[in-house]
């Protein structure tokens, strides 16, 4: 997984709170028993999370405890696929070996 977005309409007032997860583990927050919570707004959240083989079942936890009306929020999951991703980590390996050349010249 690349990111995370999450919309929380207006009326939500922080009452109302998430959790992503794979099996029983927690990815989203990553500890277990929190969540996300939110009013108005859309969090975009970038993570990164291997998704386990023959384990791509993702499940969304909601709950909004003491609250008496019906709430909808709208989570959508950004994947890449293997040959993005490598592209991916190739380029931010170049990025790290380009950066620690500059740094040198630079004598920091």
């Amino acid at each position: 997984m690349k990111m995370v977005s999450v919309e929380f309409p207006q009326g939500c007032h922080g009452w109302v709170y998430f959790q992503l997860l794979q099996g029983n583990n927690p990815i989203l927050p990553d500890e277990v028993d929190t969540g996300i919570t939110g009013n108005a707004v859309t969090l975009e959240i970038p993570i990164i999370y291997d998704v386990e083989p023959g384990r791509n079942v993702l499940t969304l936890r909601g709950w909004s405890p003491g609250s008496a009306k019906a709430h909808t929020i709208t989570v959508g999951v950004a994947v890449l696929s293997e040959v993005e991703r490598t592209r991916e980590e190739e380029y931010l390996s170049s990025v790290a070996k380009h950066m620690a050349d500059i740094a040198r010249l630079l004598g920091v």
